[in-house]
């Protein structure tokens, strides 16, 4: 759009002029965002677009200022007011299809994305956010073609060439994964990133210059996890496990000062959880014509759930979903508009309301419930909200995935995560989440014995097929020899074990923890504290 076209749109809303706001003001606003003072830009920026209503710069901070402060709809309003006014501003449908990706608007994201790249094919912050989404939707060979035409025109897009190798992985191309990640490190040698993607693929080594390399960025970048975490890999499959506890020690604790985890506030909300739902018996699942069956996978991460879900999904009448966010997201979006926190809206919600959370659901999850007649959720950390997940679906089964305790915790502190498990940084607080987890659970088995089914991971392993035919029975599925042939299947996987998955089923990592034996008494007397806490294994 000209500067003379964006006059006529001023004037269009009864503007005859274009007053600015004093270059004063815009440069304060501006240091409130760079500070994360987004309550400060807001204050300031409200009674400016009062003067300005129509002032795009403003308005593209005022969205950005609400997005980042947790107000995504007004967000999303500012930006479309800025994008009515720019219309053939790639930038204004990039920041639009930002937001609404951010508020769970996935599919609305990706047509503000094209539309930014109709106007504009060479936006790269739209290609690279169309990528992002494609890939978070599961699109993963539609992420893949976006990524590459980006790296073939930005070379030097290091968030490129990492989710490309996130995508591969997901494909099951591992080694092409591998020269994604790599190609990151050679366009950037200290990009940190880039370096835990490549020792996060778990079945890749570094070189012995690598490891050079990698040792050099990580002294001289204490404070960076990314690479504290990937030199402790590094070091683990060298077998120099004195080393690597250290790195993975100083790891935890880089990753954990930026962390604002309450480990007894959780404790004490996990009870209210409990009590919310205290007076509640479930029955035996029901079978509802018409609907999609789904089947929820708990679990702490690193405890065989995705694994448990590779298994079913290779059944021909199951689709694998990966982790989906709808349920946290549902939840917390009803807890908005009802202005309560849902240990207070779920204990008075009435049934009708559970049915619509539950249809909202499966409208979300359209994509997979219309593919086969069951499909698996594999969020690990919806082992919180099960109560609400038995009340929204009378047909929905949990499947409980559990792992020797130590074993559980141990791969946990070793694993940074993309995003959230905040609970993982400290050995104490780990074996605290552990418990909250085992009791809740123990709650759960107690008022639904028929709703669910646990997946121990040692049998698994070790017995395969045992295990298979009961956790097929369970989820009421004949049985089917390719289940036990999983890893062949050419299904994505987001997970940090995408490339484990790929391989046969094997009982190695059974007993990891022995490794750092010598390392864990916190942990272990943590595990062991309380008169409720739960065996060892």
């Amino acid at each position: 759009m000209t500067k003379h076209s964006r006059a006529n749109a001023h004037a269009d809303h009864g503007s005859s002029a274009r007053p600015q706001p004093l270059p004063k003001q815009m440069q304060q606003i501006q240091r409130c965002i760079e500070q994360s003072d987004f309550a400060g830009a807001i204050r300031q920026l409200r009674p400016l677009l009062e003067i300005y209503p129509y002032h795009e710069i403003l308005l593209r901070m005022y969205g950005i200022a609400l997005q980042r402060s947790g107000s995504p709809a007004a967000a999303i309003a500012a930006f479309e007011r800025r994008a009515e006014l720019l219309p053939k501003d790639a930038d204004s449908w990039n920041d639009l299809g930002y937001a609404l990706l951010e508020s769970g608007r996935s599919g609305d994201a990706i047509a503000h994305f094209e539309r930014a790249l109709r106007i504009d094919r060479g936006q790269v912050p739209a290609r690279f956010n169309l990528a992002r989404t494609l890939k978070a939707e599961s699109r993963y060979a539609e992420a893949e073609q976006e990524l590459l035409k980006l790296v073939d025109t930005a070379a030097g897009h290091l968030g490129a060439w990492v989710v490309l190798g996130d995508v591969q992985k997901a494909l099951g191309r591992v080694e092409q994964a591998a020269k994604s990640y790599r190609a990151a490190v050679a366009v950037k040698p200290d990009y940190t990133p880039a370096w835990w993607s490549l020792s996060n693929l778990k079945t890749v080594r570094l070189s012995d210059r690598e490891r050079q390399r990698l040792t050099a960025v990580a002294d001289a970048r204490e404070h960076d996890e990314y690479a504290q975490f990937a030199l402790a890999k590094a070091l683990e499959d060298q077998r120099q496990y004195d080393q690597a506890w250290q790195r993975f020690e100083m790891a935890n604790r880089v990753k954990r000062a930026k962390l604002r985890w309450d480990a007894q506030g959780f404790k004490r909300w996990m009870e209210r959880v409990q009590a919310a739902f205290e007076d509640r018996r479930w029955s035996v699942a029901e079978d509802i014509a018409g609907e999609a069956r789904p089947v929820f996978i708990v679990s702490l991460p690193r405890s065989g759930s995705t694994l448990t879900e590779q298994l079913l999904g290779a059944h021909p009448a199951v689709t694998a979903a990966d982790e989906l966010p709808h349920i946290p997201q549902l939840i917390g979006e009803y807890g908005r508009r009802c202005r309560q926190p849902f240990v207070q809206w779920a204990a008075a919600a009435t049934a009708s309301q559970w049915r619509e959370l539950g249809r909202a659901y499966l409208q979300r999850c359209g994509q997979w419930s219309r593919r086969t007649p069951v499909f698996c959720d594999k969020l690990p950390g919806n082992w919180v909200y099960i109560g609400a997940i038995l009340s929204m679906f009378p047909q929905a089964l949990i499947v409980d995935c559990r792992r020797d305790s130590r074993d559980t915790c141990v791969s946990c502190y070793r694993q940074l995560f993309v995003r959230g498990q905040e609970f993982s940084y400290q050995l104490d607080e780990l074996a605290a989440y552990y418990r909250s987890y085992r009791q809740t659970m123990a709650f759960w088995y107690e008022r639904a014995p028929d709703r669910i089914f646990d997946v121990r991971y040692e049998d698994l392993v070790t017995a395969p097929e045992a295990v298979a035919r009961r956790l097929l029975d369970f989820c009421q599925l004949d049985w089917d020899e390719s289940v036990l042939t999983g890893h062949r299947h050419t299904r994505p996987v987001a997970t940090a074990s995408a490339a484990q998955v790929r391989e046969p089923i094997h009982d190695r990592n059974i007993g990891a923890w022995r490794r750092y034996e010598s390392r864990l008494d916190v942990l272990i007397d943590a595990l062991n504290s309380g008169a409720s806490a739960p065996p060892k294994a």
